[in-house]
């Protein structure tokens, strides 16, 4: 599991921890994100995601 950071926008995504808010469940992949895009700026993947810590 990873984390990534929205080159656009800035938020972090944490492929372990998911993200409640946005509904993405605990260990979705960021290429699994539903809608392909950022769940803030709607920055489309992986234009915008730089992987930041394994």
């Amino acid at each position: 599991m990873a984390k990534y950071k929205c080159e656009n926008c800035g938020y972090i995504y944490d492929e372990k921890l998911g993200d409640e808010k946005y509904n993405i469940a605990p260990g979705t992949k960021v290429e699994d994100i539903p809608g392909g895009e950022c769940p803030i700026c709607k920055g489309i993947l992986p234009t915008f995601w730089v992987k930041i810590e394994d």
